[in-house]
């Protein structure tokens, strides 16, 4: 899994296919110096390239959607510092628009055969 620093506390994984990046962004603990580390999942993330919509620019959209974790931050600070580390690694180009959501639950529905024990 290639990943990117997004602060020296946070991390983001980066699939990278085509026209759009998703991944995940972790909270890092380094538990002492000689290696290893221990990542706890905070934050899903997608990015794609808008090419045509009235009356703006093509542009890359980030959508980044924080979990209910005690190790999460504000959504903003995360959104803010995930944007900057795409386009600081050249992932991405300017311009961006960036929206960061907080996620308080889950809900969900299979359709069709999801589970392949039913």
């Amino acid at each position: 899994m290639k990943t990117i620093a997004v602060t020296k506390d946070f991390e983001a994984s980066l699939p990278l296919l085509d026209q759009t990046l998703a991944g995940e962004v972790f909270h890092v603990t380094r538990p002492s110096a000689g290696g290893g580390a221990i990542l706890t999942p905070i934050a899903r993330y997608y990015c794609y390239r808008l090419e045509f919509i009235e009356n703006f620019n093509k542009h890359w959209r980030i959508d980044c959607y924080l979990r209910d974790h005690p190790l999460a931050p504000d959504h903003r600070f995360l959104g803010e510092r995930l944007a900057e580390a795409l386009v600081r690694e050249g992932l991405i180009t300017e311009p961006v628009w960036m929206s960061a959501f907080r996620s308080s639950g889950e809900c969900g529905r299979a359709y069709g055969e999801v589970c392949s024990d039913d």
